[in-house]
Formats: C-alpha cells, sequence, structure tokens
C-alpha cells in the first residue's frame, strides 16, 4: 500500500488521455493525504484535479483550485473516479469543472461500489454536456455521500442535481445546495435523479429555484422530495436573515451535527453553515477575518491580528512579534498601500474585518503625522448583524430597518443659504455627525442656529466614540486631524473625472498645498465657518468623495473596487419611515452617504449608488445608508 502525502502542485498545466491527475494518476490501495493542486487538468477520462481514479483508496485533506475538463466521463475538481471501498474526505474544490460525457462532478465526478463521500463541497462552477452532472457528485452507485455542500452554478444535458446527479442504492444524509441547477430532464435542487436510495435531511434554496429536490425517481425507490427539501429561509436573502446564522436553530430544526462537522461563521458563506475542518481555508480564500478584538480579555486577538497581517503582507505564517514582520509593515505604511495593493496581495480579493461587532473592508495603510502605522477601514455594509433588533423611530432622523441604518444627512434639508453660519451640507454641523454617528457636539437646526448633542451609549457606534462605555475601543482609533492626507486632500487631484474642490472633504484649504483642482465658487469653501472642523477629532467619520472615488475610473484616494463602494441591494420586505421619508418609497434607501458637499449648491451632499459605480447620487432632502470609517494606529502592531 503506497502513500502520497503533503503534495503541492503549483499553476502547472497537466493533460493526457485517461486516469490523469493533478497529483495522482491512479490510486491502488493508497492514500493520498494533504495534497492539492492549483494549476489546469485534462484529458479524455478519470480526470481529477488531484486523483484520477482510486480504486481500494483513502483520499483525505484534498483540495483544487485549478480548471479541469474531460472530453470524455468520470470528471471532477478533486477526485474523477472513486470505487472499490474507497472514501473521500475533508476534500474540497474551487476550480471550474467541465465534462463532455457522464459523471461530472464537483469532487467526485463517479462514487461507485461500497465507496463514500463525507465532508466535502465545491465552489467552482459544474458544466457537463451530457448526463449525470452534480455539485458535489456526479453519480453515487452503492456508496454514501454525507455532510457534503455545493454553492455554485450547475449544469448538464439531462439529469442534474445541486449535490448529486444521479443516486442508485445509495444514502444521501445531511448536505445542501444553495448554487442555480439548470432547468432539465430530472433536474433536482439535491439530486438529479434516484433509484432505491436513502435522501434524508438534505436542502436546498439560495440561487437554486427548482421546484423539486428530487428531480425523478424510478416506481420503487421510495425516495420522496421530502428527504430533499425547498426550504424556504434558504430562499430569502441570506444577508437580512438571522435565524440560520445562529448554529441552535440549525440544530435544532435540522439533525445536523454541529458539535464534529458544520459551524457557522457570520460573514462567511453568507451565513449558511461551512464544514469544520476547512474554516480557515474558506477564510482565507474569502479575505475574512473574525473579531480582532477579544472582548473576554480586554485586547486584541493575536490569531486574527496575525490572519490580517497575511493578507496585509501577502504571506503566509506571519509571526506577529517578529522585527523582521513590523520592518515590513512599516515600509508599505511608509508608502502607503491601498486598496489595490491589498488586492493584488491576495489574488484580487477585497479583506473584510470584523472590529467591535461590526464588518468593515480594509481600504488604506499609511502613517499618520507621528509616524504611526495606520489601518483605515469603512463599514462593509449599513446592513450588520450587530444592528439586528435596532428600530425605525431610534433616532429623530435616523434608524433601522432589516439590520440596515438609514439617516438624513442635515437636520434643515431645504436650504440654499451658503452664505449663512451653518449651510445645509457642511458637515461638522450635520446631523448625521453628531447624532447618527454618535460624536455629539453641536449640529444646526437651521442656516443661523445650533443646538448640542448628547453621546449615546445605547448607540450602536457608542463603543467607538465613547471613552468611558465598557468595551470601549477609542483608544485604538485615531482621529483625522492627525492623518496628513485627512488635512489635505482634493477630490479633483485623486478623480480624474472631477475638477473640483468640494466642502468637507479636506480640513484645511486644500489651495493652501496646490492640490489638483480649483474651488468653483470661493463661497463653497466653508473653512472660516464656525464648526466647519470639528470632523477633525471624530473617531468615526463619512468618507469623502475624494478618498472612495465612486466608478470603475475614478477610485480615489483609497483605490477602491466596485465591490467595496458597493452597498447590500436586496429589496426591503416592508415599509418603514426612517427620519424624513418612507425608505422603500423613495426606492434609494441603499445610496452611502459621504461628507462631501456640492461644489456649488448648499443644500446637496453626495452619496454612492448601491451598485457602487456611477456618478455620485446629489441629494440631501432623504435618508440614505450610513456607512463610517475609522482608523486605527494600534491593532496592527497587536496592541
Amino acid at each position: 500500500m503506497s502513500t502520497i502525502k503533503n503534495v503541492g502542485i503549483i499553476d502547472s498545466d497537466i493533460q493526457g488521455y485517461s486516469y490523469v491527475g493533478g497529483v495522482v494518476g491512479r490510486a491502488y490501495y493508497s492514500t493520498v493525504t494533504n495534497c492539492y493542486n492549483t494549476g489546469a487538468v485534462y484529458g479524455d477520462s478519470y480526470i481529477g484535479g488531484v486523483v484520477g481514479g482510486a480504486y481500494y483508496s483513502t483520499v483525505t485533506n484534498c483540495y483544487n483550485t485549478g480548471s479541469v475538463s474531460g472530453s470524455s466521463g468520470y470528471v471532477s475538481g478533486v477526485v474523477g473516479y472513486a470505487s472499490s471501498y474507497s472514501t473521500i474526505t475533508n476534500c474540497y474544490n474551487t476550480g471550474s469543472v467541465y465534462g463532455q460525457g457522464y459523471y461530472v462532478g464537483g469532487v467526485v465526478g463517479g462514487a461507485e461500489h461500497h465507496s463514500t463521500v463525507t465532508n466535502c463541497y465545491n465552489i467552482g462552477t459544474v458544466t457537463g454536456n451530457y448526463h449525470y452532472v452534480g455539485g458535489v457528485v456526479g453519480e453515487a452507485y452503492y456508496s454514501t455521500v454525507t455532510n457534503c455542500y455545493n454553492t455554485s452554478n450547475v449544469t448538464g444535458v439531462k439529469t442534474v442535481g445541486g449535490v448529486v446527479g444521479r443516486a442508485e442504492e445509495t444514502s444521501i444524509t445531511n448536505c445542501y445546495n444553495t448554487g442555480s441547477v439548470a432547468e432539465r430532464d430530472y433536474a433536482g435542487g439535491v439530486v438529479g435523479y434516484v433509484n432505491t436510495a436513502d435522501i434524508t435531511n438534505n436542502y436546498y434554496g439560495g440561487n437554486c429555484t427548482l421546484s423539486y429536490g428530487i428531480g425523478g425517481s424510478s416506481s420503487n425507490t421510495g425516495a420522496s422530495n421530502t428527504g430533499a427539501s425547498k426550504d424556504e429561509n434558504l430562499i430569502a436573502n441570506a444577508k437580512s436573515l438571522s435565524w440560520y446564522q445562529d448554529s441552535s436553530k440549525w440544530s435544532s430544526r435540522y439533525p445536523w451535527d454541529f458539535e464534529n462537522a458544520w459551524t457557522i461563521v457570520p460573514g462567511v458563506n453568507d451565513g449558511f453553515p461551512i464544514l469544520q475542518y476547512a474554516v480557515d481555508d474558506i477564510m482565507r480564500e474569502s479575505g475574512i477575518v473574525s473579531e480582532i478584538y477579544n472582548d473576554a480579555e480586554g485586547k486584541m486577538d493575536e490569531e486574527n491580528v496575525r490572519r490580517l497581517l497575511e493578507y496585509l503582507l501577502g504571506e503566509s505564517d506571519v509571526d506577529v512579534t517578529a522585527k523582521e514582520t513590523m520592518d515590513k509593515l512599516n515600509a508599505l505604511a511608509g508608502n502607503t498601500m491601498t486598496s489595490a495593493d491589498i488586492r493584488d496581495k491576495n489574488d484580487g480579493t477585497d479583506i473584510t474585518v470584523r472590529f467591535g461587532g461590526l464588518d468593515w473592508t480594509v481600504t488604506y495603510l499609511s502613517k499618520d503625522n507621528a509616524g504611526n502605522n495606520i489601518l483605515t477601514l469603512w463599514l462593509s455594509s449599513s446592513q450588520q448583524d450587530a444592528f439586528a433588533g435596532r428600530t425605525a423611530t431610534e433616532g429623530t432622523l435616523y434608524g433601522f430597518i432589516n439590520n440596515s441604518l438609514y439617516s438624513d444627512w442635515s437636520n434643515d434639508r431645504a436650504s440654499n443659504n451658503y452664505s449663512s453660519s451653518y449651510p445645509d451640507n457642511m458637515y461638522g454641523r450635520s446631523y448625521i455627525r453628531s447624532i447618527t454617528l454618535n460624536n455629539g457636539g453641536e449640529y444646526s437646526t437651521s442656516g443661523s442656529a445650533k443646538t448640542t448633542a448628547t453621546q449615546n451609549e445605547n448607540s450602536v457606534f457608542a463603543r467607538f466614540t465613547m471613552e468611558g462605555v465598557e468595551g470601549s475601543l477609542t483608544q485604538y482609533i485615531t482621529t483625522p486631524s492627525k492623518m496628513s492626507w485627512q488635512t489635505y486632500q482634493s477630490s479633483a487631484a485623486t478623480n480624474p473625472s472631477l475638477s473640483y474642490y468640494y466642502p468637507n472633504d479636506s480640513i484645511e484649504d486644500p489651495v493652501d498645498k496646490n492640490l489638483a483642482g480649483s474651488w468653483q465658487y470661493s463661497y463653497m469653501n466653508y473653512e472660516n465657518k464656525d464648526g466647519y472642523k470639528d470632523w477633525a477629532n471624530d473617531y468615526i467619520w463619512l468618507p469623502s468623495l475624494a478618498e472612495a472615488g465612486y466608478d470603475t475610473s475614478n477610485i480615489g484616494l483609497w483605490e477602491t473596487s466596485t465591490e467595496q463602494r458597493k452597498n447590500f441591494s436586496s429589496s426591503l420586505n416592508n415599509n418603514g419611515t426612517v427620519g424624513s421619508a418612507n425608505v422603500k418609497e423613495l426606492g434609494a434607501y441603499n445610496y452611502s452617504w459621504l461628507r462631501s458637499g456640492h461644489s456649488n449648491v448648499a443644500y446637496i451632499a453626495y452619496s454612492l449608488y448601491p451598485s457602487g459605480g456611477g456618478e455620485p447620487r446629489l441629494c440631501l432632502c432623504q435618508p440614505f445608508s450610513c456607512r463610517p470609517s475609522c482608523a486605527s494606529p494600534k491593532f496592527i502592531k497587536g496592541d
């Protein structure tokens, strides 16, 4: 009996005729463990991203990220064909799979003769040009499939299933599919066709809109769609549902093993269950870092800070205490590191980090005025798990619907009096800054009047803005006044399609530094007005047009991606009045407010389209989504 372990094939181009694998062509009485392939694999039949064919063999902890294609049958992302008591365990595929013949699967093309497929998943597209195509297994014959899932698109000519294409004398248990399955003869959300099989506790939903969990069955099967149910809780928008992001609710509703097999990680896989062994790999591929502040210990979480540094440095196994690590980070911050730079180090993936219970996208690494490294974060979406249970009338002009924060920008909203003491679009005296973001201080009630806001310790942002509250994070956050790029900035300098300066972009007048652009009208320069600069000392703040940009040609100082600028886009399922209007009737509730005022109109501020593209929206008189930013000088040192 042979053993193949700890083998990785990187960016290869492997081709052959039959029994072609990224690591092993054909395995007899063998053990294949901890192996992976990232390159292309193609041939005729028995083609696998890791193993072409396995007989009386064990394949464990293996994965494939490369494309796999075959001109005939038994083609898959990991094992093309598994037979004769072979076991495929803890394996996954993220690469595209294409087969022109029978038996095409995301993880296993064909599992036959008492083989088992356990704790496996597929997130790569699966396309078959004939019969028996499955998101995880193309065909299962006298075999067992347990604790597996698929989230990607599955297409075939006939007999297509979200998990298994065809099952005969087979047990399929505790599996789910959220990927779309093409409408074909014998197409099912879980299994395409069943002939005498035990189908138990399997579910489908998400992007799969088929009417049946089992597309077809033989007359003597006894199997029914009750074992492969369409669950309406899985059909709805994942991010708006909190019940299935709680493993106890899954355990009580479905008899799945959340002690040893499954887990749920907020923000990962749209909240659907994932397999415990794969958490690190899934999060690494998704660019997601779990909570970096340990509330129980009152300090930063070293392991999650380490993972964040890995993304910033583009390296693995980073030692957060090593001088070499800090030297590299210092060099990057000294030269500044934009979102685009971070994506370049992470295969085009944006990085998201949970900090203080909220999810933030990582936008910019730089130095503050004292030479400290600072990492700027932008709330990834106005819809957050931590906003659950909040009401639409939490404030006079702000509130929450479907776990999303909406707010009016200004308390006055109707005046174009740029010569007044407090123009409506002057951010330093805005309602959204003082009340909604909980920075406190004075805000205007008209062009000539103001009032004082008291910070609220029950605000969702209290721990980010108040030093005295339990769990305060202000010691980890710096303010705009300590960042040179906040002191002087210009939208025209960072967005090639723009020509002017905009109120609130810069703390000081950008003319002082001869930055690109000019004031369209000098009266829109509010620098000397009472309260204009108050936001310079805020812990959290709305980003500017100069920082965030607005489309693929104008990506701002941070060089943001469309995904970073995008806000969640699902429809509200109920009317709800927040602030000055009914947000559903507006039809624009998911626009993301910026702090930038218009270049020549005093009652207008800018916002970003929910899609993350298009010219910035002009408005001030409606409640839009609120996504603040903050900058930390300490957690990137692990303090």
